[in-house]
């Protein structure tokens, strides 16, 4: 139910952001979000299973909730014009969808992790990691319509924030020897 529930967020967020920003920016967005997921995963929930592409689901998320912001005003020219179809792409309109979308998700997999005896023991917090690698980079990669100075400035502090979590997580893995002893024969003869 969780793949299929990742492949359905795939689908609705990724083709419309291919459609505006190009399919080169959802792929580096989606491929950052998986690693960023991982790796928030590793550093906090490592005892359990990490399963699902929920880290570029939620950057997808995320990429959108950037395209939000930086795109604000933009998104709202003539919505109120009394056109339904303009009302319904306004910034206000997206932003509620994409926090109930990512709410009721989130919600859910917090449930299953720590509720639901049958759920399986299967960490969220690539969800997280996926959320804010997709606002930090969806900030500096995604397409801006109308560009101010103060968005750029935002969208390098972002990148950096982005590349200095990254640079941590990879060396306190490679540093780290707290991690539970895997028994690699086990799963592969």
């Amino acid at each position: 139910m969780h793949l299929v529930g990742n492949l359905i967020f795939q689908l609705l967020l990724g083709l419309p952001l291919e459609i505006v920003h190009k399919w080169w920016r959802v792929l580096i967005v989606y491929f950052c979000g998986v690693i960023a997921g991982s790796l928030a995963h590793s550093l906090t929930d490592h005892n359990v299973a990490l399963a699902g592409a929920s880290g570029g689901c939620y950057a997808l998320i995320g990429a959108h909730l950037a395209s939000v912001v930086v795109n604000w005003s933009e998104m709202n020219h003539e919505c109120c014009d009394g056109n339904p179809i303009r009302f319904l792409l306004s910034a206000p309109v997206r932003l509620t969808v994409l926090l109930l979308l990512a709410g009721l998700d989130t919600a859910n997999a917090v449930y299953r992790r720590f509720f639901d005896p049958a759920g399986g023991n299967i960490g969220i917090t690539a969800h997280m990691g996926g959320l804010i690698a997709g606002l930090f980079l969806g900030i500096a990669v995604m397409k801006n319509i109308n560009e101010k100075p103060w968005e750029k400035n935002v969208g390098w502090v972002t990148l950096a924030l982005f590349l200095v979590f990254v640079s941590f997580s990879i060396f306190f893995n490679g540093l780290y020897n707290g991690y539970p002893e895997t028994d690699w024969t086990a799963c592969c003869p």
